[in-house]
């Protein structure tokens, strides 16, 4: 496999660098750093990795790897600041900041021949966004520093997202901080977003505010205010960026799609109907998740290399296999896979490419491959909500509950008012249940219900959680419930759906469900 980046070729095969097909001369240690480098494709690498990987976790100097960056930098042309091709990422790590691109597999390749030629203004593009340098209220402050550091954290964290075009800190940490209009970042820089902030320090207390706003018409998307100890300075900072990172991805995807609600669905390019999927996905019912996937479906028919709408596709077919909604569960499993699989092919470094592969896999009896896709899905991104929210349910059947309550409290910090957190209550409700606090899963179940949904596996969850904390009134209510929004619905087919359940916690399910009359 190729890649290519700026005026360069890496030839992973070859191990070969080529400038406009001249080889460049590296020695293999920098050789193997560049080819690290390029593969993340722009994510961080932190040093203890570089040092795994290059150094085989030998341990050698911060000084052996500077020597190593300089020595690529200078074959690369890269050597007068601001960097153009690699860049350093102070304290942490290094990262590539020139595009790559790469041969597509050959899946894609064939879909992409098969389909009839389309003008890129049908493809449409990512959402971009430009995310400015944080004004500081109190300019005197020695600490001020976090006025770009901050900033940072959020570019390298929005591009792990994959879904966003995140311009680089060259071009928007051009504009001074508080001092410039949306229209000008607009004009500039061809965004549709803008993330600004401001950074005040009081004694001992750091207060942020983020503001996400759409340069197209200057209206406010979505505005938070953070509070703190600088004691704490580095947890707080962590906690910001990804809430921040979180919420962008959420409010920006609905804000699109409200955009383009409108507009007449031939006219649609790809990513509107993508945008309109995800604003159905999140009603958790088949009407509204039939149209979801007929927005995917749109979309990729658009652009059959469009990972995203894959895995949109691939979950909506994993929530109707759940709800058990389908006679044949068999095509619909099939083509659970099949999209997930397009959208691994189409791009291996979506969170939500994995994800989709988690969840296929976790049909079968063995849930290893599902939870290594899990795993997957965030290290590409550790602050994907939804990545977070899979695994603690997961784990809340599977073990060790301690880890799946870890991270359903990862999910909700991260997304306090995600749309789906019915599912991530599910998690706590069950991983409280085996944990033996059972008012905690009790509560956690209660909380299940007062959100809107029609989910049977937290529907199921919230029901376990009251009957085993002696709340019969509550269980009896939900059991009521399922019966009328899932009819025909049946113990045999809820244990069988989920594989990866104990024995023992499906013989417990078995007789909870007959308690309450259901077949």
């Amino acid at each position: 496999m190729s890649y290519q980046f700026a005026e360069f070729t890496l030839d992973r095969e070859r191990f070969e660098l080529l400038r406009r097909g001249e080889v460049v001369r590296l020695q293999p240690r920098a050789m193997r750093l560049l080819d690290l480098l390029v593969s993340a494709e722009g994510r961080l690498l932190t040093k203890q990795r570089i040092f795994d990987e290059v150094w085989d976790g030998r341990a050698v100097s911060d000084s052996a790897l500077s020597s190593q960056i300089k020595a690529l930098r200078k074959a690369l042309g890269d050597t007068e600041r601001p960097y153009r091709v690699i860049g350093t990422v102070h304290g942490q790590g290094f990262r590539l900041l020139a595009n790559t691109s790469r041969p597509r597999p050959a899946s894609v390749a064939r879909a992409t021949a098969e389909a009839p030629d389309t003008p890129a203004d049908r493809i449409g593009s990512r959402p971009s966004i430009a995310v400015l340098p944080f004004t500081v209220l109190d300019t005197s402050d020695p600490r001020g520093a976090l006025s770009e550091a901050l900033p940072d954290e959020i570019i390298t964290a929005l591009s792990r997202l994959r879904m966003l075009h995140v311009i680089a800190r060259g071009s928007s940490f051009q504009f001074p901080a508080g001092a410039t209009s949306l229209s000008e970042v607009r004009r500039a820089l061809s965004v549709q977003y803008c993330l600004s902030g401001t950074i005040e320090i009081a004694g001992d207390k750091l207060f942020v505010t983020a503001e996400l706003a759409d340069t197209r018409d200057d209206s406010i998307v979505w505005a938070e205010r953070f509070a703190g100890s600088m004691g704490a300075i580095h947890e707080i900072r962590q906690d910001i960026v990804a809430a921040i990172v979180s919420e962008v991805e959420l409010r920006i995807s609905h804000n699109e799609a409200q955009r383009v609600r409108l507009k007449v669905p031939d006219q649609l390019t790809a990513w509107q109907a993508f945008h309109l999927g995800m604003s159905h996905i999140f009603m958790r019912d088949i009407r509204r998740q039939n149209a979801a996937a007929r927005f995917f479906e749109q979309a990729i028919a658009i652009d059959p290399t469009f990972s995203r709408a894959h895995a949109g596709l691939s979950h909506t077919y994993w929530w109707l296999n759940i709800q058990h909604l389908f006679r044949d569960t068999g095509d619909m499993r099939m083509k659970m896979i099949d999209s997930a699989k397009r959208a691994i092919d189409c791009d291996p470094f979506d969170p939500a490419a994995s994800l989709a592969m988690a969840r296929s896999t976790s049909f079968e009896d063995t849930q290893d491959e599902s939870l290594m896709w899990l795993d997957r899905t965030i290290e590409y991104c550790p602050n994907y909500a939804w990545g977070h929210s899979q695994i603690a349910a997961k784990r809340s059947m599977t073990g060790p509950v301690d880890v799946a309550v870890d991270h359903a409290m990862k999910a909700l910090a991260l997304s306090p008012r995600d749309p789906l957190r019915h599912s991530t209550y599910a998690a706590l409700a069950t991983a409280h249940i085996h944990l033996g606090k059972l008012e905690e899963a009790a509560e956690w179940g209660r909380k299940i219900m007062e959100l809107p949904h029609t989910d049977i596996v937290a529907m199921v969850s919230g029901l376990c959680a009251n009957y085993v904390a002696g709340h019969r009134d509550v269980s009896l209510r939900i059991a009521r419930r399922i019966e009328e929004v899932h009819p025909g619905f049946t113990t045999e087919r809820f244990v069988k759906a989920h594989p990866m359940m104990r024995k023992e916690a499906a013989e417990q399910l078995k007789g909870i469900f007959a308690a309450h009359d259901i077949p």
